[in-house]
């Protein structure tokens, strides 16, 4: 097969720095996907970036060669570099709506990228985007080109902008993180479409960078795995993520829950330390200072070290001085974590809690829908438990977390905590005593620490404010809880990773006699060492102080590893709750049937049983239940009558209208209507 990308010695700085990328080589052919992983600040995207020659006005090509389809770019001037972006090479970015007009409809967008590099009669160029708007699977694609970006979901947006991107039928297709921002089941959606357009592209090669390993085993050929600007290991998907040989490569598979054939319970096994910066690289190999199988006086001194084939295989490539003696893989004793069921007194107990908003009209619709966002809810959190809370986005998990703690109040419904009714108190209204035992811990940290404020006076300001003890020692003690340094007190959170300003985050919910902990998507923007360090962390504060913690996510791996109870929402309802380990086990409902679908762990071997679940397929009837528009195992009754809950033993139930007996077979695609059995 032709070569479609060639990098050779690929060299990337910005400004008179350090190089960022160290010496890429790399052949990408006609028909291939290939995925790059690795941690933040290891170099993905900057290579993508210096591909298309799109670097900052500070970054620059300081050595090597890039040729896409026969074309050195290195030199090309503007006009040229115009003319191959797009025609030659095109790049879906992570964030869709950064590369849509919010002013234009969609049809003049994609018409514009036909007409940009391709010459097409309008005609022809409105048959052919129909068409791609239908490979990328978007449902009444005529009706799709008159509406605007803001009446698409995330997932529809994605496949809106890899649908453009398509339409100039480029050689070269570099996905940036396509998918992480995007539910578990549309993620399980993109990533099929992407595996469909590889397959049938014939010579278009795929270059996909993500942090995700699961992702990469699912539509990848062959992965090569970045640290400090350098590749460490390269192959076939298979041996690399089956038969990992470098120190990275194997760390990255223990932070994953359940990865590299283990237990979902095993204690994650965090990266200690972070990528170095490039002006900070160590003597040696770079990873040799979080590696635990370095050895002194031979991986930390001299120069770096080449690639080299594993067992004489030239398909398989590792960077390592002890490539030889750590053939067979080195596996730390497996540590299985205690599953809490916490005490019989329930701290939190949420009963019929209901919230209602004016939402958006429903795909264009005249009138505006009411959007339930919590629609009778029940569930109780006992002391010493952690119980998680997943489904898509709109669910309403976060509408019940900001009621929690104050940000919002409910219509309807209780949920009584520390003797309180906390669903119609407002945090201005609530005593400090209340305030300091139920804390929250947002998904991204920099929206909630001061920039202008050095890590000590936040957490000292936490501990003044809950009436403890404060001072250097106290903020010392509490950055020790999270496994910070005491130096960081020193630091202002623009000087620290997106992991450590989480951990600081979580210090300042420990900050006092804190006794419930919401945790609303904690880790979801965070890589997976930095993940399976938070999601520990979390785990050995709830033993240490026995306090109860709701875990809410749309990650049902780290769901399964972290939580003892399980709640499923569903556009405000609660389909499902029950112990994590019969929720997993099933029977389950069609939804979690669904989510749990869509789930793919690290093994390129592993074949799923996918479930063609749409995104959006109309409004619920006002009086069936809220996921038969989408249920693959829709029955007519689904339409009229509200479901039952059942109970499929030990706490577990289930709200469906069919029977236990029934959702343990073998689930079946829809197809047209619904039947009446």
């Amino acid at each position: 097969m032709n070569a479609v990308l060639e990098l050779d010695a690929l060299r990337v700085a910005y400004g008179s720095g350090a190089d960022v990328v160290r010496g890429i080589d790399l052949v990408l052919r006609e028909g291939e996907t290939f995925g790059l992983v690795g941690e933040s600040g290891c170099g993905k995207s900057t290579v993508a970036l210096a591909v298309q020659r799109y670097l900052a006005g500070a970054g620059r090509i300081t050595a090597g060669c890039i040729t896409v389809a026969g074309t050195v770019v290195n030199d090309l001037a503007e006009p040229q570099l115009r003319a191959l972006r797009g025609r030659v090479m095109a790049m879906v970015y992570q964030d869709p709506v950064s590369a849509l007009n919010p002013a234009m409809r969609l049809g003049r967008q994609l018409e514009e990228a036909v007409h940009a590099h391709r010459t097409l009669s309008r005609g022809d160029a409105h048959a052919e985007i129909l068409q791609m708007l239908s490979r990328v699977r978007l449902p009444d694609p005529p009706a799709l080109l008159s509406r605007w970006p803001h009446q698409l979901s995330g997932g529809q947006l994605q496949r809106v902008v890899i649908a453009m991107a398509l339409l100039a039928r480029p050689r070269l297709l570099i996905l940036d993180e396509p998918t992480s921002g995007l539910d578990v089941t549309v993620e399980a959606e993109v990533a099929a479409l992407i595996s469909d357009i590889a397959r049938d592209a014939g010579d278009m090669a795929i270059l996909y960078i993500s942090h995700d390993l699961g992702l990469i085993a699912r539509v990848a050929d062959r992965v090569g795995v970045m640290y400090a600007g350098q590749l460490v290991e390269e192959g076939s998907v298979r041996l690399v993520l089956k038969e990992p040989v470098h120190p990275y490569t194997r760390a990255l598979m223990a932070c994953i829950p359940g990865g590299a054939g283990r237990d979902p319970n095993t204690r994650l096994a965090a990266i200690p330390g972070q990528v170095p910066r490039p002006e900070n690289l160590p003597a040696g190999c770079s990873f040799a200072p979080r590696c635990a199988s370095a050895k002194t006086g031979l991986c930390d001194v001299g120069p770096d070290v080449s690639m080299e084939a594993v067992d004489g295989d030239d398909g398989h490539l590792a960077r390592c001085r002890r490539l030889g003696a750590l053939s067979d893989p080195e596996t730390d004793p497996q540590i299985v974590r205690e599953t809490s069921q916490g005490s019989m007194s329930p701290l939190l107990d949420v009963a019929d809690l209901t919230r209602s908003f004016r939402g958006p009209s429903w795909l264009g619709a005249a009138k505006p829908k009411t959007v339930r966002a919590a629609d009778g809810v029940s569930f109780s959190v006992a002391r010493g438990e952690v119980v998680a809370m997943v489904g898509e986005s709109g669910s309403g998990k976060s509408t019940i977390a900001r009621i929690l703690i104050g940000l919002d109040q409910a219509d309807g419904g209780t949920a009584h905590c520390l003797g309180y009714d906390v669903a119609h108190l407002p945090a201005q209204r609530r005593s400090q005593a209340l305030i300091r035992a139920v804390r929250i811990i947002f998904q991204n940290p920099d929206s909630t620490l001061n920039p202008a404020h050095r890590v000590g006076r936040i957490l000292d300001r936490a501990l003044k404010r809950a009436g403890k003890a404060h001072g250097q020692e106290q903020v010392e003690q509490l950055l020790s809880l999270v496994r910070l340094p005491p130096e960081a007190a020193r630091l202002y959170p623009g000087a620290l990773s997106g992991g450590q300003r989480q951990r600081v985050a979580i210090a300042r919910a420990f900050a006092g006699e804190t006794e419930l902990i919401i945790a609303d998507e904690p880790v979801s923007a965070l890589d997976v060492s930095v993940q399976a360090a938070i999601v520990e962390l979390l785990r050995d504060t709830r033993a240490q102080r026995d306090n109860s913690i709701l875990f809410i996510s749309h990650d049902l791996s780290l769901v399964r590893h972290i939580s003892d109870r399980v709640i499923v929402l569903y556009r405000g309802a609660v389909m499902e709750t029950g112990r994590t380990a019969d929720v997993f086990a099933g029977p389950s409902h069609p939804y979690t049937e669904a989510l749990l679908a869509a789930v793919h762990p690290p093994d390129p071997d592993y074949r799923p049983h996918l479930l063609n679940v749409p995104e959006i397929s109309g409004p619920p009837a006002p009086q069936g239940c809220p996921f038969e528009p989408r249920c693959h195992r829709r029955i007519n009754l689904c339409r009229t009558a509200p479901p039952p809950a059942r109970d499929a033993g030990n706490g577990h139930r289930i709200r469906c209208h069919h029977d236990i007996a029934h959702l343990h077979t073998v689930p079946r695609q829809p197809t047209g209507e619904p039947s009446d059995a």
